[in-house]
Parts: structure tokens; C-alpha cells; sequence
């Protein structure tokens, strides 16, 4: 009799307990991939930005120079692969990988995020104006 007490005692208390944990674990989790992306994010717009000031009316109209600085905010020595695109408001390419997915809807002031696939792959994209 005494055995059983302790251990419904002990199934009392470990049963929420283990609830509660579970219920933090997953508070971490959701905290952690926010603050991921959020990090990823900012510099995915920093350099996206850093790319956009080197657009230039030169010669033979616009042309844009991607600087190494632009694509090494992304360096982190993990094999990670950077995919950009600058094209004109009229769609021709001025830099970059024409296939990428395109933002979903106009870019306006704002930057625009959004995720797709490019050569089976997941990948965050960017879009500024």
C-alpha cells in the first residue's frame, strides 16, 4: 500500500510536469525559428540593398555590379549557395539566375519576402524596388 501511494504520488506530479516541458520545448522551438528567420531576414535585405546601390546608368544603359561584399554576408563556411537576380522594371536581366521564382505580387516600398524551390531546393528570397 505504501509502494502505491508513492508512486501515484509520483505519477501526479511527473504528469504535468512532463506536460509543462513539452509545452516549453515547443515555446523554444517557435521562438528559435522566429528569431532565425528574423536574423536571416535582415541580412538577406542588407545585402539585397547592398546590391541595389551598385546599379548604375552607364553606356549602354543599366548595369549592375554584384560586389563580393553582397554575397559574402552569407558566408558561413557551411557550403551554403547564393542566388540573386536584378532585372529592370521591365523584366530584362541586368545580373544574376533568370529562372528564379519571382516574388508573388508587385514590389512596392516595402521589400518583399517570400520562400520557393530552385533546383529542388528551399530557398528564401527577397524582393526590393
Amino acid at each position: 500500500m505504501r509502494n502505491s501511494l508513492r508512486i501515484q504520488l509520483l505519477a501526479g506530479v511527473l504528469g504535468p510536469l512532463a506536460v509543462v516541458l513539452l509545452l516549453l520545448v515547443s515555446v523554444a522551438y517557435r521562438d528559435a525559428a522566429s528569431t532565425t528567420r528574423t536574423v536571416t531576414d535582415r541580412i538577406l535585405l542588407g545585402s539585397a540593398r547592398t546590391i541595389a546601390e551598385q546599379i548604375r546608368f552607364g553606356e549602354n544603359g543599366v548595369e549592375a555590379m554584384v560586389p563580393p561584399s553582397a554575397l559574402s554576408m552569407f558566408d558561413f563556411g557551411e557550403g551554403d549557395t547564393v542566388y540573386y537576380r536584378v532585372t529592370t522594371s521591365e523584366g530584362r536581366l541586368l545580373a544574376g539566375y533568370l529562372e528564379l521564382p519571382p516574388p508573388p505580387a508587385a514590389v512596392g516600398a516595402q521589400p518583399q519576402y517570400y520562400d520557393a524551390r530552385f533546383r529542388n531546393e528551399p530557398i528564401r528570397l527577397v524582393a526590393v524596388g
